[in-house]
């Protein structure tokens, strides 16, 4: 599975504020 990285993507995405 690869949800470290896709959680790790959207947390990024959302913290790029």
């Amino acid at each position: 599975m690869f949800y470290p990285f896709y959680v790790g993507e959207l947390l990024q995405a959302i913290q790029a504020t």
